[in-house]
């Protein structure tokens, strides 16, 4: 089973209230789209809520916000037409996982994939996926979580850049262990996203890497030499090794890579990349070195597949 959860897309943090910042709205067209693929495959659909009586604790650190019966605490009208198609869950708590009842059906049910969107990234998001993946660590349990990287987002204010904790909460989640990914590489089986997908094929890499490329750009050190390795840390099925396969398909991959117009158009229409970033990916080609095993290598946990300078 594969299931999709939506954290706080409620009007307390996004269009009105003391939490509330509109910027967050930007990633509402995607959730949407997520939600409209979960129900066109039969997947459950789970809708967290943050909701609080008047004297709650978490107002000792937080302005009051999101107060049960209030339209703070509903969600926004783009998500709320879908309330019928989702398992509605209201929360008191900066964790979800933790706070509700989740977590028993979590141990319950058979879920292979858990893909995640909403707000804030490096809150409730975040605080979600880590407990979600240190109860899969401590259970027996083999599920995935899956980050939707551009349909999560957070506040901004003059304490808090919402970009830079974004992208800090993305990376964090994925050393801890989630699959960060965009929304146009998300449930490729879907014929719907398939047609996507095959017009936007380069674009399919983790979207941290696209955000990462542009504080490097933004640093001026986008044209260091760098080297980067491909292994993995584990194998499954308590095996110790595993057969190298597509070593050269990647390498064929590296030598066509680049970026058509209709990428480059997607990424611009995201109004998160700066135009001279833009314009450098559009001339990227790979001019690098690859140094990898041969396919049908044995290959051990911890050591390089692939080295790319």
């Amino acid at each position: 089973m594969k299931i999709l959860v939506v954290v706080d897309m409620v009007n307390g943090f996004i269009n009105t209230g003391a939490l509330a910042d509109k910027k967050i709205g930007k990633i509402t067209p995607i959730v949407v789209e997520m939600i409209n693929l979960a129900k066109e495959k039969g997947m459950p659909i789970f809708a967290f809520c943050d909701c609080h009586k008047p004297n709650d604790k978490e107002f000792e650190s937080f302005p009051p916000h999101c107060i049960k019966g209030t339209e703070e605490a509903n969600l926004i009208p783009e998500i709320k037409k879908f309330e019928n198609f989702m398992y509605t869950i209201e929360k008191n708590t900066t964790n979800g996982f933790e706070g509700t009842v989740f977590k028993t059906l979590a141990a319950e049910l058979p879920i292979e994939e858990v893909f995640v969107v909403g707000c804030c990234t490096d809150i409730c998001v975040q605080q979600f996926v880590e407990s979600y993946l240190d109860f899969i660590k401590s259970s027996s349990k083999s599920t995935k979580i899956t980050v939707i990287e551009n349909a999560c987002y957070t506040f901004d204010n003059e304490n808090h850049n919402a970009q830079i904790c974004h992208n800090n909460a993305i990376h964090e989640m994925q050393k801890k262990g989630a699959r960060i990914v965009s929304f146009t590489k998300t449930l490729h089986k879907n014929q719907k996203e398939k047609t996507m997908n095959s017009q936007f094929k380069n674009l399919f890499i983790d979207f941290y890497e696209l955000t990462m490329g542009q504080a490097y750009f933004n640093k001026n050190v986008h044209n260091d030499i760098a080297y980067f390795d491909l292994f993995f840390r584990s194998v499954p099925d308590n095996a110790s090794f595993v057969i190298a396969n597509g070593v050269k398909k990647c390498a064929k991959f590296l030598q066509q890579f680049h970026f058509e117009k209709s990428d480059i158009d997607y990424l611009k229409s995201l109004n998160i990349f700066s135009e001279d970033y833009l314009e450098t990916l559009s001339k990227i080609k790979f001019t690098g070195d690859m140094w990898a095993v041969e396919d049908g290598t044995v290959v051990f946990p911890n050591e390089p597949v692939i080295t790319i300078k």
